[in-house]
């Protein structure tokens, strides 16, 4: 395919001058980003930048692009995806490049696209604090509150998170909900997609039949993706329960459950769905079931503030009390 004059002039520059460890994307208007293309997604490209942090450019209003590092691209909702660079091309399009001759395509055919990367990564902290209202709330003299605390940390081959939350409910000036749970994940990677999980539990409520609980497990897992649009992890585990009961002796069994966390970004990352749970099958003692799932959505307001949408049910079955804890929350927090 025969380049435009422009489009030559940019190509042969690039394949001339050093290689640098950035993306350049041209807009329409004559100006030009420098920075680290992180998704292109819903019409809109994410740059990474020093100067603004993160900016969100539409596709239409882009010139032609460059990238320093290879990208998977993908041109249909349900088509096969391949690994490219790209280089400047005639206004409105892009050229693809692999082993062979560039390919030079509409930029707008381009349906999402994201930098190549192992599910290893050297460094990342991200995290979220948010304060949460019961949803079910129907009379002003309902008080439903819920503090969430949450940090993940990966660091080579490690993998953490620290998850804190605090739920009180107090209706006619009654108690109905007071619990606060403190859980603890790590997971080490043996190789590129299969890790070994250890997971710590604690719960104490002043409410429910089931006064405390604890959990200490480990077993193998693995990461079924990991990329700038969403992840997919799974672990079966082994565990060691401990519960107090109001009404009963305490009881402690082993376990065997199964965790799931799966995350999955929405237009151009503005939106996150979120889905996270574990249902365990208790060995004998006085509890036969436990079973708990989050689902939610999470709203990107600004670079940091966001809206949160969420459902979790929390069941345990057992002889001596059950809890079975359906609970809907708006919230709003900060996310870094």
């Amino acid at each position: 395919m025969r380049l435009h004059p422009f489009a030559a002039i940019l190509l042969g520059l690039s394949l001339l001058s050093p290689p640098v460890m950035a993306d350049t994307v041209w807009l329409r208007n004559g100006d030009i980003l420098s920075g680290v293309v992180r998704l292109l997604d819903s019409g809109k490209v994410l740059l990474e930048t020093d100067h603004s942090g993160t900016v969100s450019i539409l596709v239409r209003t882009i010139q032609t692009m460059e990238t320093s590092s290879p990208m998977i691209v993908r041109q249909q909702a349900w088509g096969g995806s391949y690994r490219v660079h790209l280089r400047p091309a005639e206004p409105g399009k892009v050229a693809l490049v692999d082993e062979g001759e560039p390919f030079v395509v509409e930029l707008s055919s381009l349906y999402r696209m994201m930098p190549e990367r192992g599910t290893l990564e050297d460094w990342m902290w991200t995290g979220h604090l948010d304060l949460s209202f019961d949803l079910e709330q129907a009379e002003s003299n309902i008080d439903d509150r819920d503090l969430t605390l949450v940090n993940n940390l990966r660091y080579d081959r490690w993998r953490q998170r620290f998850a804190a939350e605090y739920n009180r409910k107090t209706k006619d000036e009654k108690r109905t909900k007071d619990n606060y749970q403190l859980s603890y994940t790590v997971d080490y990677f043996l190789g590129e997609r299969l890790f070994w999980q250890g997971q710590a539990q604690y719960l104490r409520d002043e409410v429910e039949a089931v006064s405390q609980r604890r959990t200490l497990g480990t077993g193998p897992g693995v990461q079924l993706w990991d990329n700038e649009v969403g992840a997919l992890s799974l672990a079966a585990l082994v565990n060691h329960d401990a519960y107090h009961f109001k009404e009963a002796n305490p009881s402690e069994s082993a376990s065997l459950s199964v965790k799931w966390d799966y995350s999955r970004f929405l237009s151009a990352k503005t939106i996150s769905l979120f889905n996270r749970g574990e249902v365990g099958l208790p060995l004998g003692g006085a509890v036969s079931e436990k079973l708990y799932v989050q689902l939610g959505l999470r709203f990107k307001v600004t670079s940091w503030a966001t809206l949160n949408l969420k459902t979790e049910w929390d069941r345990v079955s057992g002889n001596a009390g059950d809890v079975n804890a359906r609970r809907y929350t708006l919230g709003f927090g900060v996310a870094w």
